[in-house]
């Protein structure tokens, strides 16, 4: 059947678009669930360029074309739109797109509002600060986010009449209020702080943190029940006597935040105590994670793990083989499957490796993965090609907490920009790290007892 050459030049933006979508999707869900580095998106960050770039080379068709489906894109399809307008520099689509998205649907306004923060235009940024806020609040959820990463100062004006705001419903503004050094975002999430779920208050946290409120255990305790205090966030800014805290409660029964606050600290003197809670099988994966943390040491073995065999896949003579107790195997007689490394969790080899390892290490300081803890050692870590976000993250919440920094990298932004970023980070502790003793106590870049 004939096809004309419009319904051609469709499936072609149509074939591209979801490309770039999908791979960008999946590029989101493996750096959530730490099955990837972030060095390791470096080839479908590349495919994705692509489909990208061919998208602009055939603007003049594909642009009206997607505008006719913008009712009709997800949250990544959003994402894949708003970059392709910001490489043809359609800044006017763009302000249309914003009133025909919901912006009640907060994966939608993250998503429009990431793409910016990795790619926008210095006019398209000028355009957006001129933007009146205080009769159009419901766009401060897309901006904030985009003002901040790109060092914008946040205007108080833009907030007087929203001190309600709903900001802090949305992930990436916290994260981004907390950066922000601003007394507005300081007075938003005091506000909002005890209401939110259990994700976004520990960023809520980590934001007060940032911002120089260093008394928020006082405050937690007051405000939430004991099962929920998050104890591994609180670590990030805590002192050395919240460390006595965290033992105290944990005689009535450690559990998962206990045992990841006690790795955050970063105290040689908990390792034997984190070897015990290797014994607790539920909490056995936290404590050699913790260790880890503290030492920079995983203690590993391989194991072999056998396929699962679904009796409806195999064929008739392999299926009475089965039957009689025999797995099918390869031609050279080895059994299909596939060998694994998992941490050791036995306590016994690990209180070996201890007594052999510990004089390595001072009493009373602080250590991240075996070196003391400075902003230079915790650069050093997020810099790791090996190292996958959510300890990068943690060492980054306490480069901005423990020393003072304003980070401005994100983790789901391109190899190549975390790259470019993290050079100039490690510029800055070359010329920075002496001014920091290492190992000790430190909030807001000054030394704490």
């Amino acid at each position: 059947m004939a096809i004309s050459a419009t319904h051609f030049l469709q499936d072609l933006v149509d074939e591209h678009f979801d490309e770039a979508s999908v791979l960008h999707e999946q590029k989101t869900l493996q750096l959530e669930a730490q099955e990837i580095t972030w060095t390791e998106c470096q080839t479908d960050e590349q495919r994705f360029d692509a489909h990208l770039d061919a998208l602009v080379v055939d603007a003049a068709d594909a642009e009206p074309y997607l505008v006719s489906k913008i009712e009709e894109f997800d949250c990544n399809e959003l994402f894949v739109y708003v970059s392709f307008l910001i490489r043809i520099d359609n800044l006017d689509t763009f302000m249309q797109l914003l009133k025909q998205v919901d912006l009640t649907d907060w994966e939608k306004v993250e998503k429009i509002s990431l793409a910016l923060i990795f790619d926008v235009q210095k006019t398209w940024l000028y355009s957006f600060q001129q933007l009146d806020f205080e009769s159009l609040p419901h766009y401060l959820p897309i901006f904030v986010p985009i003002f901040v990463f790109r060092n914008v100062e946040l205007k108080p004006e833009w907030f007087l009449r929203n001190q309600y705001l709903t900001l802090t419903e949305q992930p990436l503004n916290v994260l981004a209020l907390g950066k922000s050094k601003s007394q507005v975002a300081t007075d938003i999430l005091a506000k909002k702080i005890s209401t939110l779920d259990e994700v976004t208050r520990k960023l809520g946290i980590a934001a007060l943190y940032k911002l120089g409120h260093g008394n928020i255990l006082a405050y937690i305790k007051d405000h939430i029940v004991k099962d929920e205090v998050p104890f591994a966030t609180l670590a990030l800014g805590c002192d050395h006597s919240f460390e006595q805290y965290c033992k105290i409660t944990g005689t009535q029964g450690y559990n998962a935040e206990l045992v990841q606050a006690l790795g955050i600290i970063g105290l040689t003197e908990n390792i034997p105590l984190l070897i015990t809670l290797l014994g607790n099988d539920e909490l056995a994966q936290e404590a050699a994670e913790a260790i880890y943390i503290i030492s920079g040491i995983r203690l590993t073995e391989e194991i072999f793990l056998a396929e699962e065999w679904d009796e409806a896949e195999l064929f008739e003579d392999e299926l009475e083989k089965f039957e009689a107790g025999e797995v099918p195997e390869h031609p050279d007689g080895r059994p299909f499957g596939e060998t694994i490394e998992q941490i050791i969790v036995d306590p016994k080899i690990w209180a070996k490796w201890w007594l052999q390892s510990k004089d390595g290490f001072s009493e009373g300081r602080r250590y991240r993965f075996g070196k003391l803890l400075s902003p230079a050692s915790l650069i050093e870590v997020i810099s790791t090609p090996t190292i996958t976000n959510n300890i990068r993250a943690m060492c980054l919440d306490e480069l901005e907490i423990r020393y003072g920094l304003q980070c401005f990298i994100h983790f789901e932004s391109t190899f190549a920009q975390q790259s470019h970023y993290l050079n100039q980070l490690t510029e800055w502790a070359v010329n920075n790290d002496h001014k920091f003793v290492a190992g000790v106590w430190y909030f807001n870049g000054k030394q704490i007892e």
